[in-house]
């Protein structure tokens, strides 16, 4: 538990941060320039995904085998190799996302020849440091962690402040360099204590000759190197790159903002916060009866999509009427303060929350066949938003990531029955989920977008539309009886289970 609030406390602090800083910068860039930064950002963070060689399962796996002090050195042997042929592929992807940017874009936003070099130290500096923080939580430096986390946005923030207090005019370019600096700065900081551990505990006992067989080394790079590349098809900054062309200035700066926003909403939904914690108790139940294992495993991650699916519905729904004013607050007039934006990019995060779920019980029943058909339904998907994307919308575009998702998760969940699992997704509630959603979204574009409100006028329509969106989910009782079931074993307040039994379908 520790660990865990550790974890959230820097977390929590750290969106904050980064919340104020994205605000200083829509409210003071041009909307040009700040498509530019939205633009590069975007491209490094495909760069990183193109040559992350599986990073994301690849450290935790192996670096957390260094907690146990006999194997620090074969870890330590391992983390160099794989950072320098990471470092090179990073260098290539950025290269390539260049080209491909020059080639793409024909709008209002273009990458110059004079951001080239920023943007490539950019790519290789940002993936470095997100490796460095997966490593230091691997080897349960969630202190150091944390104090690193929290500081670089805060540098990053302090200088951009006294740069608008210098009357400086922001550019793109210049905020790229100095995130660069930030980053590389943190990455030092973390590498350094990384390593400083591995070195006390490689002179404190006789390390082990024994390392991981070069098969499954190449089975976890491969496995998370593809889910990796899946994931990127209806990631926001690929959604981003497809509307650089269908939007002005000012409608593509809203997007960026927008997404940058919900996509912090994402990294820190309580979804998101649970699975890491969640997921290997989850695996450990492997070894429990055949019938109970399943009907844990599923209850459980159908109740962390469904406390993803129930929060950001009510908060879509408080939003639909007051949307646009909230955009209007926070980015000024600099931006297209459309609803719909803010609107389906947050839906998306209940897709995002569904399909890792999904996920992790086709790897509990090593259904990994479904993991690569559902890969291969997404590439699908985004050869159609490529070549489709110009004719189909904005609203389209932007409703891509959920069809995707929700795609990938029907295919790796119908998998897991097949091998046991009785239900891993509550389908009836997450669309109720998406039926209110829609609902909202409709109301918002052509009821209130359309209408002259007061402000007081419009807070009262959003009260009214939550107490709607309560009614129904009161009306349908949300939770299933293992859910509920799961809750009782580790809430023990008598007043939450009686009121469990209200929202219990038998």
């Amino acid at each position: 538990m520790e660990r865990f609030i550790t974890f959230v406390s820097g977390r929590i602090i750290s969106v904050i941060l980064l919340f104020l800083f994205n605000v200083l910068i829509v409210r003071f860039m041009s909307p040009k320039e700040y498509g530019l930064f939205a633009v590069l950002i975007a491209l490094a963070s495909i760069a990183n995904t193109l040559g992350s060689l599986g990073a994301q399962r690849f450290l935790p796996k192996y670096v957390s085998l260094a907690r146990q002090a006999e194997n620090a050195a074969t870890i330590r042997t391992m983390l160099v190799k794989f950072f320098s042929f990471r470092f090179f592929i990073v260098l290539v992807s950025a290269c390539l996302c260049l080209v491909v940017s020059r080639l793409w874009l024909d709008n209002d936003i273009r990458v110059e020849a004079s951001v080239f070099l920023p943007f490539v130290i950019l790519c290789v500096v940002s993936s470095i440091y997100a490796d460095g923080e997966v490593a230091s939580q691997s080897l349960n430096q969630q202190r150091v962690s944390r104090f690193v986390s929290i500081s670089e946005p805060l540098i990053r923030t302090a200088i951009v402040c006294l740069i608008i207090g210098l009357r400086h005019p922001l550019t793109g370019s210049e905020l790229i360099i100095i995130m660069t600096c930030t980053q590389g700065v943190a990455w030092f900081f973390l590498a350094g204590n990384a390593l400083s551990a591995l070195r006390r505990k490689i002179a404190s006992i006789p390390q082990s000759a024994n390392s991981p067989s070069r098969h499954e080394v190449l089975g976890i790079v491969a496995s998370g190197y593809v889910s990796g590349l899946t994931a990127l098809g209806a990631s926001p900054p690929f959604i981003r790159l497809i509307a650089a062309n269908l939007l002005s200035a000012s409608e593509f700066a809203a997007l960026s903002f927008v997404q940058t926003i919900t996509l912090s909403l994402q990294r820190y939904s309580p979804g998101f916060l649970l699975f890491p914690f969640v997921e290997p108790a989850i695996m450990g139940w492997q070894t429990a009866d055949k019938t109970e294992r399943y009907v844990k495993a599923g209850a459980a991650l159908s109740l962390i999509a469904k406390i993803d699916a129930f929060i950001i519905t009510f908060g879509i729904l408080a939003l639909c009427p007051i949307g646009g004013d909230v955009l209007q607050l926070l980015a000024g007039d600099k931006i297209d303060p459309r609803a719909l934006i803010l609107l389906l990019s947050m839906a998306a995060i209940i897709g995002g929350t569904v399909v890792r779920g999904s996920e992790v019980a086709a790897s509990f029943v090593a259904a990994y066949k479904s993991i690569f058909l559902s890969s291969g339904l997404s590439f699908v998907f985004v050869s159609i938003l490529i070549f489709g994307g110009p004719y189909m919308g904005l609203a389209a575009v932007l409703a891509f990531p959920i069809v995707d998702s929700l795609s990938r998760s029907f295919v790796m969940e119908r998998a897991a029955k097949q091998h046991g699992f009785g239900t891993v997704i509550d389908w009836s509630r997450i669309v109720l989920c998406f039926g209110l959603i829609t609902a909202g979204v409709y109301l918002s574009e052509t009821y209130f977008a359309q209408s002259s409100f007061a402000l007081a006028e419009k807070l009262a329509f959003s009260v009214t539309l939550v107490v709607a969106g309560v009614f129904c989910f009161a009306m349908v009782k949300p939770l299933t009886a293992p859910e509920s079931a799961l809750i009782a074993a580790y809430v023990k307040s008598p007043r939450v289970r009686r009121a469990l039994k209200f929202v219990t379908r038998r």
